[in-house]
Parts: structure tokens; sequence; C-alpha cells
């Protein structure tokens, strides 16, 4: 079974977020990462949010906010690069961030999600576990959060 990890980056924090980025990264080191236009109508942008991203890192804010492929596109990217993997397990930290918002987008697409509550695992869980394994801090860049979540996760299964 392939193990999966997701980031996102995000212009709010409810299930309905503006997605900015999507990173992909799996045990056998594929990479998918997908930056998002953030012209999404009917995905929520938060005040709180917006000024959080004001305060990082200038080449960082550049990145997460220069995404130009229209989020139904991105979707569908997802859904295919997922797709030859299977069977698969997702991990996100935590899922019900990640993993709830991408559903969320999925559903007003109409795009069916491609996973199941079966594959989706928690990756902060198996870290507060395993509290010996250290991963880098979130740089919020989704495809190097997913990196460093990866490889923590190959460390932590290689103790087991």
């Amino acid at each position: 079974m392939n193990n999966i990890m997701i980031d996102i980056e995000t212009a709010a924090t409810s299930l309905d977020a503006t997605i900015l980025s999507i990173g992909v990264v799996t045990d056998d080191g594929y990479e998918l990462y997908l930056r998002v236009d953030s012209d999404q109508p009917g995905r929520a942008v938060s005040i709180s949010t917006m000024l959080w991203w004001a305060k990082q890192d200038e080449a960082m804010r550049k990145e997460a906010f220069s995404g130009t492929m229209p989020l139904e596109t991105a979707l569908r990217e997802l859904s295919e690069f997922l797709q030859p993997n299977t069977p698969f397990l997702l991990w996100a930290k935590p899922p019900q961030f990640d993993l709830g918002i991408l559903e969320n987008a999925y559903n007003q697409h109409k795009i069916p999600v491609p996973w199941n509550f079966r594959q989706v695992s928690c990756f902060r869980t198996v870290q507060r576990l395993f509290s010996g394994v250290k991963t880098e801090p979130a740089k919020h860049s989704a495809i190097e959060d997913a990196r460093d979540q990866m490889d923590a996760l190959r460390g932590i299964l290689r103790t087991l």
C-alpha cells in the first residue's frame, strides 16, 4: 500500500477556503505541486488569514498567491495523480483541515472525491505517538511541507 502525504495552503481556515496550492508526495518519491489561481468564486477568504499571510516572508507570500491554474483543473489533476497509486493511505496534518477543504472543493465542482474515509490517516497523531521523530517547522509551502512530513513519516515507519 502506498503512503501519500498531502498539504495545502489556503486563504482562510473554513471548509470553503480558497485553495492557493496543493502539494503531494508519495512514499516512493513522486511529487505533484499545483499552484492554484486565487480567484475562486464561492470560496472563502478570511481577513485573519490574509493578515497572517501579510506577516510571512515576501517570497513565500509571492509563491502562495501567484498560482494560475483554475481550481477545477487542479482537482482533476490531483485525482489523476492519485489514481495509479491505488491502493493508498492518504496522510495529512491534520486531515480535517487539508482533506476537508479539498473534499468541499470537489463537491462544489461536482467532481468525485478520489479517496474514501478508510484511506485517510492523521500524520499529527502519529507524530505525537512517536515524539522522538522530529519534522522541520512548517514552511507554508504546500510541496515543502508535504516533503518534510513524508520524510518524517518514512522515519517513523522504519522504526516499526
